[in-house]
C-alpha cells in the first residue's frame, strides 16, 4: 500500500510506501511538514470514523 498527499495543485509532496518514502528537505524547512502531517492525522480520523459505521452508511463514493 501507498499513502500520497497532493498539494492544491495536485502534484505529490510527500509519499510512502512498503519499502520506500518521499519527502523534500524544504517541506521540514518551511513547515510544509507540519501540514502533511495535520492532513495525514485527520485523514487518520476519519478513515478510523469510516471503520466503526455500518457498511450500508459507509458505502458512498469518496
Amino acid at each position: 500500500m501507498q499513502v500520497r498527499v497532493l498539494d492544491e495543485s495536485g502534484e505529490v509532496i510527500w509519499s510512502q510506501g512498503e519499502k520506500s518514502g518521499m519527502t523534500f528537505l524544504s517541506h521540514r524547512e518551511d513547515g510544509t511538514i507540519q501540514r502533511i502531517i495535520a492532513a495525514l492525522e485527520s485523514a487518520l480520523v476519519e478513515a478510523g470514523d469510516e471503520s466503526l459505521r455500518p457498511i450500508s452508511e459507509s458505502s458512498t463514493p469518496c
